[in-house]
This record gives C-alpha cells, sequence and structure tokens, in this order.
C-alpha cells in the first residue's frame, strides 16, 4: 500500500516538474523573438536613482536655507 502511495505521488511530482519545464519553454520561445540587440535598453536604475538623488538633495536645500527655530 505505501510503495503504491509513492509510487502516485512521484509520477504526479514528475508530471508536475514536466508541465513547469514545457511552461518555462513556452514563455521563452515567446519573449526571444521580442528581443532585438540593437535597440537601446531602459536604463530604469539610473532614472530613478537621479530623481531619489535630486529629491533628497532639494529637501536638504530646503531644510538648510529654512531659518532656525
Amino acid at each position: 500500500m505505501l510503495s503504491y502511495e509513492r509510487e502516485r505521488q512521484n509520477k504526479s511530482k514528475s508530471v508536475q516538474k514536466k508541465n513547469n519545464i514545457e511552461n518555462v519553454v513556452q514563455e521563452y520561445c515567446l519573449k526571444r523573438s521580442q528581443f532585438n540587440p540593437k535597440k537601446t535598453s531602459p536604463n530604469q536604475f539610473c532614472n530613478k536613482l537621479e530623481f531619489r538623488m535630486m529629491s533628497y538633495y532639494n529637501t536638504l536645500y530646503t531644510l538648510s536655507s529654512s531659518p532656525p527655530k
């Protein structure tokens, strides 16, 4: 009885693993055709960093230029 349960669980795990692999391959195939090496990539990290730094320095400037309490 236990061996039957283990065998059934192993089969279900292998089926799940196979389905996961198939899903990954299918997604890869969909995105593979979208890559264009000549196109520049959006530099989101630098843009966000620049925005954060601007905000920080503006806040710093306003705090330093405000009259003392």
